[in-house]
C-alpha cells in the first residue's frame, strides 16, 4: 500500500529532531552554568532522556537535571528562601547534623550577639546552635537556555515538517 512506513519514518525524524533540540538546549544550559559561576555538578548532572510518543501527534522529551547529583540546582534555577520565585518565601534553619554546633568564619558586624542561636567564639570561629539561612538568589540556567533556543527549535521543526511532507508525498506516488 502506498504510504506504508511513512509513520515510522516520521516518528524517527521527530525523535531525531527532538533529541537534537533538547541536546542544544542542554548545551546552552551548561554554558549558562559556567558563565554564571554555578557549581559544575549542575552541568555534570544534566542529560537528555525519555523521548516518548504519547499518541495523537504528541511527543515529549526531557532535559533533566538529576537532583541527587546536584541538589542545589533547583535553588539556583528558581531561587530559594527569601528569594524563592515559586513556593513559600522565608529563611530556613540550618542546624548541625554530626556535631554539637556550627562553626563559621563570620563578620563580627553580622553576629547576632545575645541571640539564642549564637554560642560564642572559638579562636577565629563563631559558633552557632543553628542559623537562619536566607537562601540563594535566582540564577536561572535552564529556562533561559530553552527561551534562547526557541527560534532554532522552531526552524528545525518547520524543516522537519516540510521534508516529511515531501517524503510522504513521494512515498504515495511510488
Amino acid at each position: 500500500m502506498a504510504g506504508e512506513g511513512t509513520e515510522s519514518v516520521f516518528d524517527a525524524a521527530i525523535q531525531q529532531t527532538m533529541v537534537q533540540a533538547a541536546s542544544s538546549i542542554m548545551t546552552k544550559a551548561m554554558e549558562n552554568v559556567d558563565s554564571k559561576g554555578l557549581p559544575s555538578a549542575i552541568a555534570d548532572a544534566m542529560s537528555v532522556q525519555n523521548f516518548k510518543r504519547e499518541g495523537a501527534g504528541r511527543y515529549s522529551i526531557e532535559v533533566n537535571v538529576d537532583l541527587t547529583k546536584a541538589p542545589m540546582a533547583r535553588a539556583y534555577e528558581l531561587g530559594s528562601g527569601i528569594h524563592a520565585t515559586k513556593g513559600e518565601q522565608g529563611t530556613y534553619t540550618i542546624a548541625p547534623k554530626d556535631a554539637a554546633m556550627l562553626a563559621f568564619e563570620w563578620s563580627p558586624a553580622f553576629v547576632p550577639w545575645g541571640s539564642k542561636k549564637f554560642i560564642g567564639l572559638a579562636g577565629s570561629k563563631f559558633l552557632f546552635r543553628y542559623v537562619d539561612h536566607p537562601g540563594v538568589e535566582q540564577r536561572a540556567f535552564l529556562m533561559p537556555a530553552a527561551r534562547s533556543s526557541y527560534a532554532s527549535v522552531l526552524a528545525a521543526f518547520n524543516k522537519l515538517m516540510f521534508n516529511t511532507a515531501i517524503l510522504s508525498f513521494e512515498l504515495v506516488l511510488e
